[in-house]
């Protein structure tokens, strides 16, 4: 066990309050970055709400349709693309 002398563990100590200032005032930084990056978000998620129309909330129309392609969505989970064929298949032999 080494002996610090009281100049040494005076350092010491002034060196560990620098490091945790430092840590704090960057824990600080980052936070005032997220509370900026949430008030632009929500900012921009008003004006959305604001000029959003019935149109662009409609899940059916043409534009607003992410899987234009059914078939390649069905067939690449292979459960829903049995039942899919299967109800297909029926729906086929009605007609």
């Amino acid at each position: 066990m080494t002996i610090m002398t009281k100049a040494a563990k005076q350092a010491r100590l002034k060196l560990i309050k620098k490091t945790h200032k430092r840590i704090m005032r960057e824990e600080q930084r980052q936070v005032k970055a997220a509370l900026k990056e949430t008030r632009r978000l929500m900012k921009i998620a008003q004006n959305c709400e604001a000029t959003q129309t019935a149109k662009d909330i409609d899940a059916f129309s043409e534009e607003n349709m992410f899987h234009k392609d059914v078939d390649r969505y069905v067939r690449e989970s292979t459960d829903i693309y049995d039942n899919y064929k299967a109800t297909v298949s029926d729906s086929e032999d009605v007609r």
